[in-house]
């Protein structure tokens, strides 16, 4: 008999074969052979509301830094800061990119959004030719940036030129001569022409992207302000607050023989100041200093009057005057945002032991897009509203602090809404604050305050110590 370690040989032969047997029982009983299987843990997925972002363009002081700030839709907050150059004015969007304009230090500042659980990008910039100041910046294409320059330190001593940035190298390649203070810009929707407000000449410059070659100035109305292209290429839309007028300029798009020609001009208002351009609905919303919202059809050859809407004003704010509009982009509700300086201190913080300062009031009113009335008011949710500032302890309004040149901005008051249409934000240039509005019961929610300033601090509350002011927010755009 053989033996290993103790145990006999056939002993271990047999439990050999019934280990065999074993485990063949096991895998007849399972039907399939056994295969060792990791079951994953599922991510949840985020909230889609979590990609999208409304951007403020924030000054600090004319020879400090400003900052873009990204503003979180889905929480409510404060999704990240990043410093840009001196004096910002506009800004656009490429993609997750944020190209911003900086008036004072001649350069075109680009960061990246924070997407999703990502952080907002450090700002690079882009220098421009020397002697000139960036006004506007825009462009629907993916592979190019236009920047409006005027001449500086006076816009209006001569012509200003058209910066055009390559965005997959972000360097600046070359410049098209354009009018004197070229103010705003409007790109076809297909990219191919691209159109330049000149203030001072009152005409808009046309450009043809494809090689950069312009056409002869079209003459529009006085002081020609701002511009939107229709989405169906065909159609240019000028607002000139100079004489209240909308001129509509046909593109090439429209047919042989019709580019550069002005399909009709329509009266406004005497008071036109803002306008903006509804794709979704294909309509012109245009505010006036005297009161009323105009709403214009955008689709005949030239804009048709559909209603003028009276902006009433509300508590503190009873004088207020429209300064901005925005549309949300499920086309169901506008936003009208007025604003009022007013030396009434009784209705904003005033500085400890100083003289009394204005304040710069603000408030919001909803429109019904289908039936262009306003929407019912609530007490839980009035129409209109008034906009409070970041310090809830003090009365509506912001104190004008005249060293930051709120008055002469061009965006005082700026508004966007959110990629969902979940939000309406405000922003007021003297209230150092971008404030939300929840538009499922059209409900201010929260002002979320700017990045401290460089100025001189200020003493608010007899029981705080004085405390730096906020930075000055210019300019509000959507972003992803």
């Amino acid at each position: 008999m053989n033996q290993r370690a103790g145990v006999p040989m056939s002993l271990v032969c047999k439990g050999r074969l019934a280990g065999v047997l074993l485990l063949g029982l096991i895998c007849i009983s399972c039907g399939d052979v056994y295969r060792p299987t990791i079951i994953p843990n599922p991510v949840p997925t985020p909230d889609p509301k979590s990609f999208h972002a409304v951007i403020a363009v924030n000054q600090n002081t004319t020879f400090n830094p400003g900052t873009g700030m990204q503003m979180d839709v889905a929480g409510d907050s404060n999704a990240g800061v990043t410093k840009v150059a001196m004096g910002p004015v506009h800004a656009a969007v490429i993609g997750a990119r944020v190209y911003v304009a900086n008036s004072i230090s001649n350069s075109l500042s680009v960061f990246t959004q924070a997407i999703s659980t990502g952080s907002i990008g450090a700002s690079t910039d882009i220098n421009l030719p020397v002697g000139f100041s960036p006004t506007f910046v825009h462009s629907t294409e993916a592979t190019t940036m236009y920047v409006a320059t005027a001449t500086s330190p006076d816009p209006n001593a001569a012509a200003g030129q058209v910066d055009v940035v390559t965005t997959a190298t972000n360097v600046f390649t070359t410049s098209i001569p354009v009018g004197i203070h070229p103010v705003a810009m409007a790109e076809t929707p297909d990219g191919k022409e691209l159109y330049v407000v000149n203030q001072q000449d009152g005409n808009v410059t046309h450009i043809h992207t494809v090689d950069k070659s312009t056409a002869a100035a079209i003459p529009v109305g006085a002081s020609p302000s701002l511009a939107y292209a229709r989405n169906d290429n065909q159609k240019i839309f000028v607002l000139n607050q100079g004489s209240g007028t909308i001129s509509t300029i046909n593109t090439v798009a429209a047919g042989a023989g019709l580019e550069d020609t002005i399909a009709g001009t329509v009266n406004a208002d005497g008071g036109a100041n803002y306008m903006i351009y509804d794709s979704r609905r294909n309509r012109l919303y245009v505010t006036s200093s005297t009161g009323s919202l105009f709403v214009y059809d955008a689709t005949p050859s030239a804009p048709v009057l559909l209603k003028q809407i009276a902006i009433p004003g509300a508590g503190d704010c009873a004088q207020c005057m429209p300064v901005s509009v925005t549309a949300l982009a499920d086309g169901t509700r506008v936003y009208v945002g007025s604003a009022f300086e007013t030396t009434d201190s009784t209705k904003c913080a005033q500085a400890v032991g100083g003289p009394a300062v204005n304040c710069y009031l603000t408030q919001v009113i909803v429109i019904d897009a289908n039936s262009l009335t306003l929407r019912a008011s609530s007490a839980a949710a009035p129409n209109p509203f008034p906009v409070p500032t970041p310090t809830a302890t003090v009365p509506a309004g912001a104190p004008v602090l005249a060293q930051a040149g709120c008055a002469t901005t061009r965006f005082r008051l700026s508004m966007a809404a959110s990629a969902d249409s979940s939000r309406v934000f405000l922003s007021a240039c003297d209230a150092g604050g971008v404030s939300t509005i929840r538009t499922s019961d059209d409900t201010y929610v929260v002002t979320l305050p700017t990045p401290v300033s460089a100025f001189p601090p200020i003493q608010t509350d007899p029981n705080a110590p004085p405390r730096p002011p906020r930075q000055n927010p210019v300019f509000l755009l959507s972003g992803q």
